[in-house]
C-alpha cells in the first residue's frame, strides 16, 4: 500500500473516530462493532482528549506516551469481540484464568492485545497470513 493512500486512509479512520466519540457522548444507538469500539474508547479515559480533536489529526500519526490511541482501541475491541464470539476459545479462558490470579479485567484484556498486536506484527513483517496455532501459543505464555 503506498504512503499516500495510508496517510488518506488514516485521515478517514481519523474522522471516524471523531464522529463515533460524539455519538457515545449522544448515547446514540450504534452498530456492534461500533458499539465495541465506542465502550473501549470510553472506558480509555487517557485518550478522551485524543477522540474530541480526532478529525483534526489529518493524515498524521497519533502517540500518547508512545502508544496510537487508535490502535490501542482497535485491539482492545478485537479482543472484546474474540471473548463474545468464544473465538478463539483461548482467548476467553486466558481471559479467566488471568482474573482467578487477580489481574483486572481491564489488564488483561491490554495483555491479550499485547499477543494479538505480536501476531499481527509478525503477519505485516513476514507478508504471511494468520496463523492460529501461533496466536494461541502467544496467549498461553500470558498465564
Amino acid at each position: 500500500m503506498s504512503t499516500d493512500l495510508y496517510a488518506r486512509m488514516r485521515a478517514l479512520s481519523h474522522a471516524h473516530f471523531k464522529t463515533l466519540w460524539e455519538m457515545v457522548k449522544a448515547g446514540a444507538e450504534l452498530e456492534k462493532d461500533d458499539q465495541t469500539v465506542g465502550a473501549a474508547m470510553k472506558e480509555h479515559t487517557e485518550y478522551h482528549h485524543v477522540w474530541e480533536r480526532a478529525d483534526q489529526y489529518g493524515e498524521r500519526e497519533v502517540l500518547v506516551k508512545g502508544a496510537n490511541p487508535f490502535m490501542h482501541v482497535i485491539f482492545h475491541a478485537i479482543i472484546e469481540n474474540q471473548i463474545r464470539d468464544n473465538d478463539p476459545p483461548e482467548v476467553a479462558e486466558t481471559l479467566m484464568k488471568l482474573q482467578k490470579k487477580g489481574v483486572s479485567r481491564h489488564e488483561a484484556i491490554h495483555r491479550l492485545g499485547g499477543a494479538l498486536a505480536e501476531e499481527t506484527w509478525h503477519m505485516l513483517k513476514s507478508q504471511k497470513p494468520y496463523d492460529a496455532a501461533r496466536y494461541v501459543k502467544k496467549i498461553k505464555r500470558l498465564l
